[in-house]
């Protein structure tokens, strides 16, 4: 009897163990969706993906398939710092590094449905907005000097 108590003792405690390795971590799935962008597998990104997200990439690979030269990156994670900012929402701070260059990227991820998918970039988390302010500030000089 003891054998048998023993045994369905140590079948839950794998059970138990079983569910919570299943989890996928934000981490892991921002690894995941960046290999699956990189490899122009837009479809599997997108079951990543939040639906404003969704969109943003359906539109990106419009862009993408206008240009011949697309090519797949490979992508390395240097670095990958996630946050918890809210209960469901955490923010992963990566450094980057493809064939062509290293930088920096901040991936929000959001829980929906009990699963960790990949939230629409925040605005201010856009590089190229901060390298265009210094183009546009130029703009606005020039045109004054012409008036």
């Amino acid at each position: 009897m003891r054998s048998i108590l023993y045994l369905i003792f140590v079948l839950t405690i794998s059970l138990v163990a079983c569910m919570d390795d299943s989890e996928t971590t934000p981490q892991e799935v921002v690894k995941l969706y960046q290999a699956y962008v990189d490899q122009n597998e837009s479809d599997k990104a997108r079951q990543l993906s939040t639906p404003a997200e969704a969109k943003r990439l359906q539109e990106l690979e419009q862009m993408i398939a206008a240009d011949s030269t697309a090519s797949l990156l490979y992508t390395s994670f240097e670095q990958i710092n996630c946050t918890a900012i809210s209960k469901d929402t955490v923010e992963c701070d990566c450094v980057l590094a493809d064939q062509y260059e290293t930088y920096s990227a901040l991936f929000v991820v959001v829980r929906q449905d009990d699963q960790w998918a990949i939230d629409i970039p925040r605005p201010e988390s856009v590089e190229y907005e901060n390298e265009m302010e210094p183009i546009l500030d130029s703009l606005r000089e020039e045109l004054l000097e012409e008036n």
